[in-house]
């Protein structure tokens, strides 16, 4: 299994001090009524910061850093970085093969999906292939209906098991909003004791469509 070459340890507490300066914040108790949520797209740029907590051979780890989600016509970008902005790895996806390219160690990895990949390589799942609709606000709930998040109906849980919180909210343009901190956790039910928990935070610093 790859080492990927380690972000600076956290918690959470840091993306949450660093999300109080930049851009517009809207909590649910703020008037919304002028504010529709951005509808989700195949295409956008997403720029911000992201924290990882997961369990690897019996043992928390802790990730952070910066992230660069680029999506269009199918295709997605992840370059994932230091807190200075250093490039770590990236990762593209598209319908057929995911690619993961580590630079410091000239080392590149391919699989079929994103997920199989990660989780082979990384040590932790990136859900990908749900997370370019997700980040956006859009999911299918474990009852198999259609989600949208909004600032009043932020929570969902997948038929993977997989919960989304939308803690936060940005605008984007003068009429519209899309999420700004979003929560992500995986906890696997007690069947399947072989795969770990995850907890993915994200703080958007720029959204583009």
């Amino acid at each position: 299994m790859t080492s990927l070459p380690r972000f600076t340890p956290c918690c959470l507490a840091v993306l949450l001090a660093l999300a109080s300066s930049g851009c517009s914040m809207l909590s649910p108790d703020d008037s919304i009524s002028a504010y529709p949520v951005a509808a989700c797209g195949d295409t956008f740029l997403l720029s911000g910061r992201i924290a990882i907590r997961y369990q690897r051979n019996g043992k928390e780890e802790n990730l952070h850093g910066q992230f660069r989600w680029t999506q269009s016509s199918g295709r997605i970008r992840i370059d994932l970085g230091t807190p200075m902005g250093t490039t770590l790895a990236s990762l593209s996806v598209d319908p057929t093969r995911a690619t993961l390219v580590i630079p410091q160690r000239k080392q590149i990895d391919t699989a079929d999906t994103a997920e199989q990949l990660t989780r082979q390589k990384l040590g932790w799942t990136l859900p990908a292939s749900s997370m370019q609709y997700w980040l956006q606000g859009c999911a299918t709930d474990d009852n198999g209906s259609a989600f949208l998040a909004t600032p009043r109906q932020n929570e969902v849980t997948t038929a993977q098991g997989w919960h989304i919180h939308y803690a936060d909210w940005m605008r984007v343009d003068e009429t519209r909003i899309r999420p700004r901190r979003i929560d992500i956790a995986y906890l696997p039910p007690e069947s399947q004791e072989a795969e770990a928990e995850i907890h993915i935070h994200i703080i958007a610093d720029t959204w583009q469509d």
